[in-house]
């Protein structure tokens, strides 16, 4: 039988990675906007140099220096590049984020197949021990689609952390299955 305990490892590691490929993104996506701001600022205050240079005085001309216009458009250039770059990377990192939600989202499948077998092979050790002795085979169906439907949830709750939606899941179970059974079996 499968290692649940392996597998919940390796979903944490994976959604460890999802969060820190999320989080890389975000970062370089807060970024962007102060590039921008900066880059709008340098256009302006080198059109202005250029401007001041066409038709200046030869006093304004001395205020602004060919050597301030070439730093100018020297900053101009570099954060124009920048920005080009942040671009590219950021989306190299979305494609890192969609595919280690891929990986995330296989993971906590894995899980979940993991515990609904090893929960079908205890039900049915159950059955065959005769401890559930009324109805065997249906038990067993309706168990076996309560607990895949459990599985899941735990899965999802996993990944969005809707705790209400797995306890009103919990609760139909609990109907369909019975205390009986839902008791003798625990949760993963």
């Amino acid at each position: 039988m499968t290692d649940v305990k392996a597998l919940r490892h390796d979903f944490e590691a994976a959604r460890a990675a999802y969060e820190e490929a999320k989080t890389r993104l975000e970062s370089a996506r807060s970024r962007m906007p102060e590039l921008e701001r900066e880059l709008a600022g340098l256009r302006e205050k080198a059109e202005s140099m250029t401007s001041t240079f066409a038709v200046g005085s030869a006093a304004s001309r001395e205020t602004a220096t060919v050597d301030d216009l070439a730093r100018v458009r020297s900053r101009l250039t570099a954060v124009a590049t920048a920005i080009g770059h942040l671009r590219s990377n950021m989306r190299d990192m979305e494609r890192q984020v969609d595919e280690a939600h891929r990986r995330m989202t296989k993971s906590a499948f894995a899980v979940a197949k993991a515990v609904f077998d090893r929960e079908a092979a205890a039900l049915e050790k159950l059955l065959r021990n005769g401890r559930v002795r009324r109805q065997a085979t249906k038990v067993l169906a309706a168990a076996t689609v309560a607990r895949g439907r459990l599985t899941w949830m735990i899965a999802v709750e996993d990944l969005t952390g809707e705790t209400e939606e797995i306890e009103k899941e919990i609760a139909i179970i609990r109907n369909e299955v019975g205390e009986e059974i839902a008791a003798a079996v625990p949760l993963a």
